[in-house]
């Protein structure tokens, strides 16, 4: 095995009479399995896994009375599994997982009663779990996930007691969980998740004393998470997250001291956290957010040194931010945003070296943005938005070369845009609108070659629309709304290949529209009204065949609407209210399928409005002083 072999499996290899193993695994082998090896009587292991095969399983394999062990897993066989492998008494090993395979599982397999290992994951599977499968009285490890298998778990897979691992995961499988399972004492594993499974966890679990791993994520499962889970000793992995569970979270919980990772996410669980769980001193992972859980967040939570990910966002958890996490210094995630938190940010959480992401967004924290936050060497993720913070932009957060996002919008942070955010070269967003930032926009924002997002509407900020962010070619949105920019608008702008947003509205911006807009292709909103802009409309804004939303009300534009208009077939959006616009609406507006705002009183159009923009949604057609157009001229 693992020898680099291409090409087919030679059927010449039914010649070795006396073959008892053949290992071909782990190989390039192609082409279909010669059902000539159904020749070979005394082969008793067969490794064929692990390589390109394609076609069926033959029939022929079923003739191997003396085999051990089948293993034809990853690989690309088709077809349907042949009942007649369940002739094969002597089977203590089929795997088939990691194949193509569809169909049924054959109730047949029932008959192996000497199987150790049934491994039939990752293939596609179909209709129910046999029951017979409760026959296999020897088995200890029965694989099923991702295929897509429907109806109820059997309850005879409880007779297994011999059972160390159940993989279930991953299909369609509904109703209750058996309590029967319960019964298997011996199990190290249990995976039922991903699939639409319904009512209470059983209690029962409680008397699984060898489980390792329990995860039941992504189901539909109800009712309070079982004390009796609290006598697993031995689990390490405990993932329930992705249901519909309600209560507390279980304080006994704090006596599972092998536990590295508890994952009770986006459920309804409620109450406090309880500070027990601060006992787990092996915790790897601990995610509680998407509940409703209140009160503090324990600040025992210092004693989780192994804590690599710490997630407490989206419930309503208040108080300051502990800080004794400033211990928990193998920490890469900590995501406490959508709280009601209050107080400053804890300096002492520059201590965390290895954070990569720290997300305190969307709770009631103040004062200033600490710069020993800049100490965070490994930081990719800062968000800050939709707090009290005051104060300037730390300067300093520019040596944070790894960070890909900064995100800092409604706050009341003032001061300039710091130059040195300059040197954060990996930045992909820079999202600071809605806060009180004064002063220009640094023309050194163009060294932010990976920005894909900028965001600086809603401050106060002057001076003209430096030419040099049309150098930021991998740029998606640019929103400099609502401030005080005055000069034309860069027609370098129309560098910006990427661009699906530009939005520079509620400015004093003057001057005419750059024809180079229109070779933006990528655009789908394009927002340039409440300036001073002047001119006419420029032809080129018709080649935008992606543009869905066009703003430019309140302006001086001039000239009339072009009948190029109706080329936009993906345009919603239109507002040319508040101008100097000047002939007839053309016709072809009616052309424009999508539309479902169109505003355009506040002009100096004449003549009569074209029928078919009847069924505008929202318009302002009824103000606009001119009659509809008779029938006979649309």
């Amino acid at each position: 095995d693992g020898n680099g072999f291409t090409g087919q499996i030679p059927t010449e290899l039914t010649n070795l009479e006396n073959l008892k193993r053949l290992w071909l695994d782990n190989n390039r082998l192609t082409g279909a399995i010669p059902p000539e090896l159904g020749n070979l009587h005394g082969l008793e292991d067969l490794y064929i896994d692990d390589n390109e095969l394609t076609g069926h399983i033959p029939t022929e394999l079923a003739n191997l009375v003396n085999l051990n062990t089948l293993s034809i897993s990853s690989n690309q066989l088709t077809g349907h599994i042949p009942p007649e492998l369940g002739n094969l008494d002597s089977l203590r090993g089929l795997a088939l997982s990691g194949n193509q395979l569809t169909g049924s599982i054959p109730t047949e397999l029932g008959n192996l009663v000497n199987l150790r290992a049934l491994l039939l994951s990752d293939n596609q599977l179909t209709g129910s779990i046999p029951t017979e499968l409760g026959n296999l009285v020897n088995l200890r490890a029965l694989l099923l996930s991702d295929n897509q298998l429907t109806s109820t778990i059997p309850v005879e897979l409880g007779n297994l007691e011999k059972l160390e691992r159940l993989e279930l995961s991953g299909n369609q499988l509904t109703g209750h969980i058996p309590t029967e399972m319960g019964n298997l004492v011996n199990l190290s594993a249990l995976l039922l998740s991903d699939n639409q499974l319904t009512s209470t966890i059983p209690s029962k679990f409680g008397n699984l004393k060898k489980l390792e791993r329990l995860e039941l994520r992504q189901n539909q499962l109800t009712g309070a998470i079982p004390t009796e889970l609290r006598n697993l000793h031995n689990l390490q992995e405990l993932r329930l997250d992705g249901n519909q569970l309600t209560g507390h979270i279980p304080p006994e919980f704090g006596n599972l001291i092998n536990l590295h990772t508890l994952e009770l996410q986006s459920n309804q669980l409620t109450g406090i956290i309880p500070t027990e769980l601060g006992n787990l001193v092996n915790l790897s992972a601990l995610l509680l957010s998407d509940n409703q859980l209140t009160s503090v967040i324990p600040s025992k939570f210092g004693n989780l040194e192994k804590l690599e990910r710490l997630e407490l966002h989206h419930n309503q958890l208040t108080g300051a931010i502990p800080t004794e996490l400033r211990n928990l210094h193998n920490l890469q995630e900590l995501r406490l945003d959508g709280n009601q938190l209050t107080g400053s940010i804890p300096t002492e959480l520059a201590n965390l070296e290895n954070l990569s992401a720290l997300l305190l967004s969307d709770n009631q924290l103040t004062s200033a943005i600490p710069v020993e936050l800049a100490n965070l060497e490994n930081l990719e993720r800062l968000e800050l938005q939709q707090n009290q913070l005051t104060g300037h932009i730390p300067p300093e957060l520019g040596g944070l070369t790894d960070l890909q996002e900064l995100i800092l919008h409604h706050n009341q942070l003032t001061g300039p845009i710091p130059l040195e955010l300059e040197n954060l070269h990996n930045l992909r967003e820079l999202i600071l609108d809605h806060n009180q930032l004064t002063g220009h926009i640094p023309t050194e924002l163009e060294n932010l070659q990976n920005l894909q997002a900028l965001w600086l509407g809603g401050n106060q900020l002057t001076g003209p629309i430096p030419t040099e962010l049309g150098n930021l070619d991998n740029l998606q949105a640019l929103d400099i709304i609502h401030n005080q920019l005055t000069g034309e608008i860069p027609h370098e702008l129309g560098n910006l290949e990427k661009l699906e947003r530009l939005e520079l509205h509620h400015n004093q911006l003057t001057g005419h529209i750059p024809p180079e807009l229109g070779n933006l292709g990528n655009l789908q909103a394009l927002r340039l009204g409440d300036n001073q802009l002047t001119g006419e409309l420029p032809i080129e804004l018709w080649n935008l065949d992606n543009l869905r939303t066009l703003g430019i009300a309140n302006n001086q534009l001039a000239g009339t609407i072009p009948r190029e208009i109706g080329d936009l077939e993906n345009l919603q959006v239109l507002f040319i209210t508040g101008n100097q616009l000047t002939g007839t609406i053309p016709p072809e507006i009616g052309d424009l399928e999508n539309l479902q705002w169109l505003f355009i009183t506040g002009n100096q159009l004449t003549g009569c409005i074209p029928l078919r923009l009847r069924g505008v949604q929202h318009n302002d057609l009824t103000t606009a002083m001119l009659p509809f157009c008779p029938e006979s001229s649309q």
